[in-house]
C-alpha cells in the first residue's frame, strides 16, 4: 500500500499477492504491515479487513496520514519519507539510509516512576533510592504539588535513560562495528563510516515510554478522588496501596479507585494527563543527542515511542499496587493501549483518546484492539472493520493491530498447547505462537479488552 515518492497511491497487484500470501501461509515473520492513506482503494481494505478476521495478526495497520508528516517533521527528505517502511515492530524508517537502530537501549518505566514519587523517590519493594523526593502521597497539598514530585522524577530517570544509551552505543561502536551491514547503507561508504559512526543518512532513535496510559488514570484517580471531590483521604489511599488493597477497607478503595475516569473512553480530562506526561518527555529529548550527533547523519537525536514489545509483563512485575486500582505485579497496558477492562466506550472512544496524543514527534507508537471474531463473520462485519480503519486513518493514529482470536479457544490452548501449535497471536508489533508465549504473556492477552463493532 502507501504512496509512491509524488504522493499518489502505490497499492499494485503485488500488494493483493502479499496478503493472499499471508492468507495461505499464516506465518509469524516475516511481519507484514498495510500503510493506508487518504486514497487507499477500497478493494485493498477490504482485503486487509478479510486478512485481519483470520486472526494471526497481520497485516498491521501503518498509517501515512500521520507518520509521513512525522518524518518530513523530524528532516527526512519528502521522497524517503513516502518510501517509509516498518523495521523492527513498529518503527518508521527509510531503507536503506537508516541507523543501525530505531529503539532506544532501555525501557522507562512511567508508573514505576509514579510509585516512586508517591514514596518519597525510595522504591517501596527494594528500599533502594536513586533521586530525592518530596514526600509520600501524604505530604502533598494539592495535585499539582503532587505532579511536580513526580515531574522532578520523570526528569531524572529520562536523563538516565539517554546516559544509558551512551554507554551502549560507545561500547558497541567500539566492539561491533557491522561493517558489511554499513556496505549496504547510504552514505557510509561515501564518508567512510560505519552505521555506529554516524555513516547513515538519517539516525533518530527513540526513546521507550511504557505504561504512559496506566500513569494517566492513575494520576486522575488521586486528582478527582483526593484532591478535587475529596471522597477519599491520601492517607487511605496510601494504607491501601501499601497492603495491596488487603488491608480493612482496601477493596473499597481499589473499587472507587477502579471507577475513575479512564483513558480510552475519549474523557478529555483523563487524555489530558496521558497528553502532558508525554509533552513533558518530549521537552526533555529534545535537549539530548546520541553519539553520533555532529558526524554526518541527520537527525542525531531522539524521538518518542510507545514500543515495548511484550515487556509490559515484567516492567509490571517489578510495580506495586498503584493508584489506577491495579495490584501489584500486574502487566501495565502496552504501548498507547488501554488498561485491560478500562475501555468501555468501544474502539472508537479508544481510537479518540489515542488520536489526542503528541504523535507528530513520535517515529513509534504501539496500539493493540482484540476484536470478537462474530462480529467479523460476516461481509457487513468487515464493512464495519474498513470503517473503523477508516476513521482511525482520519484521526490520525499512528498504528493499530488487531487480534481476533476468541477467549475460548486461548484457553482451551492453554489447558491443551499440543493441539494448537500452529494458533498465532498478535503481542505487541509482532506476531507469535500463541503456545510459545510464557504463561503471563498469555494471561495478558486474554485479559485485552473484547470489542464489537
Amino acid at each position: 500500500g502507501g504512496v509512491d515518492a509524488d504522493g499518489q497511491d502505490a497499492t499494485n497487484d503485488v500488494s493483493y499477492m502479499v496478503l493472499e500470501t499471508i492468507r495461505n501461509t499464516r506465518l509469524t515473520q516475516p511481519n507484514v504491515s498495510a500503510r493506508i492513506h487518504a486514497n487507499t482503494p477500497e478493494r485493498f481494505l477490504m482485503e486487509c479487513a478479510r486478512t485481519i478476521r483470520l486472526g494471526f495478526g497481520m497485516p498491521a495497520i501503518k498509517n501515512d496520514e500521520i507518520i509521513i508528516p512525522a518524518l518530513l517533521e523530524k528532516g527526512v527528505s519528502p521522497a524517503d519519507a513516502y518510501n517509509y517502511a516498518i523495521v523492527g515492530c513498529i518503527e518508521a524508517s527509510v531503507p536503506g539510509k537508516w541507523g543501525y537502530r530505531v529503539t532506544g537501549m532501555s525501557f522507562l518505566n512511567v508508573l514505576k516512576i509514579l510509585e516512586l514519587a508517591l514514596n518519597d523517590g525510595r522504591d517501596p519493594r527494594t528500599g533502594l533510592q536513586l533521586h530525592p523526593g518530596r514526600g509520600d502521597l501524604t505530604a502533598f497539598d494539592s495535585f499539582e504539588a503532587l505532579y511536580q514530585a513526580f515531574y522532578e522524577q520523570y526528569l531524572f530517570y529520562i536523563r538516565t535513560s539517554f546516559h544509558l544509551d551512551a554507554v551502549a552505543d560507545v561500547c558497541l561502536e567500539e566492539m561491533v562495528p557491522d561493517a558489511f551491514c554499513s556496505a549496504l547503507v547510504d552514505d557510509c561508504l561515501r564518508r567512510g563510516l560505519t552505521i555506529k559512526e554516524g555513516g547513515a543518512v538519517y539516525d533518530i532513535v527513540s526513546g521507550l515510554q511504557s505504561g504512559v496510559t496506566n500513569t494517566a488514570n492513575a494520576l486522575m484517580a488521586l486528582k478527582k478522588l483526593v484532591f478535587d471531590d475529596r471522597v477519599l483521604t491520601a492517607a487511605r489511599v496510601q494504607a491501601a496501596l501499601s497492603a495491596n488493597f488487603e488491608n480493612e477497607g482496601g477493596e473499597v478503595v481499589r473499587q472507587r479507585l477502579l471507577r475513575a475516569p479512564k483513558y480510552g473512553n475519549d474523557l478529555d480530562e483523563v487524555d489530558a494527563l496521558a497528553v502532558r506526561i508525554m509533552k513533558d518527555y518530549q521537552a526533555e529529548m529534545t535537549k539530548y543527542h546520541h553519539t553520533r550527533h555532529g558526524r554526518g547523519p541527520i537527525g542525531g537525536g531522539y524521538a518518542g515511542s510507545t514500543s515495548n514489545i511484550s515487556a509490559n509483563v515484567p516492567l509490571g512485575s517489578k510495580i506495586g499496587a498503584t493508584p489506577d486500582g491495579r495490584k501489584a505485579g500486574e502487566p501495565i497496558a502496552e504501548g498507547v493501549s488501554a488498561m485491560h477492562g478500562t475501555d468501555s466506550s468501544g474502539p472508537t472512544g479508544l481510537l479518540r483518546s489515542v488520536s489526542k496524543l503528541p504523535t507528530i514527534k513520535m517515529v513509534a507508537q504501539l496500539l493493540n484492539i482484540r476484536l470478537s471474531p462474530t462480529a467479523l463473520a460476516s461481509e457487513a462485519g468487515l464493512r464495519h472493520l474498513v470503517a473503523l480503519i477508516k476513521g482511525l486513518r482520519n484521526l490520525k493514529v499512528w498504528h493499530v493491530q488487531f487480534n481476533t482470536v476468541d477467549t475460548e479457544t486461548l484457553l482451551a490452548a492453554q489447558r491443551n498447547p499440543e493441539q494448537y501449535r500452529d494458533l498465532v497471536v498478535r503481542v505487541a508489533g509482532y506476531s507469535a505462537l500463541f503456545v510459545t508465549l510464557d504463561r503471563a504473556t498469555q494471561d495478558d492477552i486474554i485479559r485485552r479488552t473484547v470489542h464489537d463493532l
